[in-house]
C-alpha cells in the first residue's frame, strides 16, 4: 500500500510507511489472508510512547485538514478499516472515508464519516466500519483530537478487504 499525504515531514523516524508497515502493532495483516475478526480481536498497539520512533506516522507541523492517500497495488473490496490512533491529543479524531476513480482523487465518493478517540498503550484498534465499495484509491481527510495541536499522529491503519474476482471471459462452445 502507498501513502501519500499533505503534512508529510519525510522524517526518517516518523515516516508514512510506518503507518502501513505494521511496526505499531503486534500482529500481521494481510488483507484478503488475514481473518479480519480474529486479528481487530487479538492484535494491540506496540508502541511505548508517542515519541517511540519508526513506529508512527508524525506530520509535518501544518493545519488541518489533515489528508491521507493510499493506493493499493489491486482493486479491491474494501468494507472497513481498523485504526491504531495516537496514544495523545494528536491523534485523529474526526474523520471522513472516500473512495475515487483514479490516483487523481478528483472525483470522490463519500463512504462515511466517523469519529476516533486516542488508544492507549497496549490497546486494540478503533474498528470503523464503511459503505462497501470496490477500488483501488481511498483518502481519508481528518482533523487531529486537539485542534490547538498542529500535528498529526497515527501508529497504523489497516483494510479490511479482498481482491474482486475477475469475471471470466465467455466460452465459446462449436
Amino acid at each position: 500500500t502507498d501513502v501519500s499525504s499533505n503534512a508529510d515531514t519525510n522524517d526518517p523516524r516518523f515516516t508514512l510507511a510506518n503507518m502501513t508497515n505494521q511496526s505499531g502493532i503486534s500482529q500481521s495483516f494481510i488483507s484478503g489472508q488475514t481473518d479480519f475478526e480474529s486479528f481487530v480481536s487479538t492484535a494491540v498497539t506496540n508502541v511505548s510512547s508517542t515519541s517511540q520512533e519508526g513506529v508512527s506516522f508524525l506530520s509535518a507541523t501544518f493545519g488541518a485538514p489533515f489528508i491521507l492517500d493510499f493506493r493499493f497495488e489491486n482493486a479491491l473490496l474494501l468494507s472497513r478499516l481498523a485504526l491504531f490512533n495516537d496514544i495523545d491529543s494528536q491523534g485523529l479524531g474526526a474523520f471522513q472515508v472516500f473512495s475515487a476513480n483514479d490516483s487523481t482523487f478528483n472525483v470522490l465518493t463519500s463512504l462515511g464519516s466517523f469519529t476516533a478517540t486516542t488508544n492507549s498503550i497496549g490497546s486494540f484498534s478503533q474498528v470503523f466500519d464503511f459503505t462497501d465499495t470496490t477500488t483501488q484509491f481511498i483518502r481519508i481527510v481528518g482533523d487531529q483530537i486537539n485542534a490547538t495541536n498542529t500535528r498529526l499522529q497515527i501508529n497504523e491503519i489497516v483494510f479490511e478487504g479482498s481482491l474482486v474476482d475477475e469475471v471470466p471471459e465467455p466460452s465459446v462452445f462449436t
